[in-house]
C-alpha cells in the first residue's frame, strides 16, 4: 500500500543520513543551515537526541542563541561557524547565497542538500 510504501523510505530516509552525517562527525562539525520546520523536523528524525549535529545555522538574529525544540541544538549566526565544517543546507534554493555568504566571511565548508532534486 501507499502507507507501506512511505513508512519505508521514510525508514530509509532516516537511516541514510544517520550513517552519513555519523561518518562526517567523526572528523567534522555538522550543522544544519536553516532553523525553520524543515531543519527541526530533519534534526528530530535523524538525531534526536542532539549527538550529531554541533548546532544550527540561521541569518535571522531574532533566532540566534535560541535553541531547537526537543533536540535543544543551539542556534548560531553563520559568523560562529569554525574555520571549515559540514553544513546540511534545508533548503537548497539557497545554497548559492550560503556559498557566497560563507566565502565573504572566508570561511571552508561542506554543504550536503538535504533534497537535491528540489530547487
Amino acid at each position: 500500500t501507499d502507507t507501506q510504501k512511505f513508512a519505508r523510505m521514510r525508514a530509509e530516509f532516516i537511516e541514510v543520513w544517520r550513517e552519513r552525517l555519523a561518518a562526517i562527525a567523526e572528523n567534522s562539525e555538522v550543522w544544519i543551515w536553516g532553523a525553520a520546520s524543515k531543519g527541526v523536523t530533519f534534526a528530530l528524525l535523524v538525531d534526536p537526541d542532539g549527538t550529531l549535529f554541533s548546532g544550527a545555522i540561521d541569518i535571522s538574529p531574532g533566532k540566534t542563541g535560541r535553541h531547537l525544540p526537543i533536540t535543544g541544538l543551539r542556534v548560531e549566526s553563520p559568523a560562529s561557524l569554525p574555520a571549515s565544517s559540514t553544513i546540511v543546507v534545508m533548503n537548497p534554493i539557497y545554497r548559492r547565497e550560503i556559498e557566497q555568504l560563507l566565502r565573504d566571511m572566508g570561511k571552508q565548508a561542506t554543504l550536503l542538500d538535504l533534497d537535491p532534486d528540489a530547487g
